[in-house]
């Protein structure tokens, strides 16, 4: 997909935009950012997803919205606590044999 056209309607209304990764089929961050900037001044990288939302969830203001968005690998990766969870979610397609 195209990053810029996927995030046109957010970059209108965005603040900040963090940029981060998703451990499972995920897209190179630092590429994203770089397509996301021709269009948003600012983009920041945070490599790993729960790092990223914890530093962002501590910025929020009161009246500021945090919009999570991305893969359900990465969006996992961001909310979940439970490392070993995190894991096993990342890999679930990997495991399964062909066919089913």
């Amino acid at each position: 997909r195209d990053v810029r056209e996927v995030f046109a309607p957010l970059t209108v209304l965005a603040e900040h935009i963090v940029v981060t990764g998703a451990s499972y089929a995920g897209q190179e961050p630092r590429e994203l950012a770089a397509e996301l900037e021709k269009d948003f001044e600012g983009v920041e990288v945070i490599e790993e997803p729960g790092k990223a939302f914890s530093k962002e969830k501590e910025r929020l203001g009161d009246d500021e919205i945090l919009v999570l968005t991305g893969s359900a690998y990465m969006i996992d990766q961001a909310l979940n606590p439970n490392r070993y969870i995190r894991h096993l979610n990342a890999t679930f397609g990997r495991r399964a044999a062909p066919g089913g």
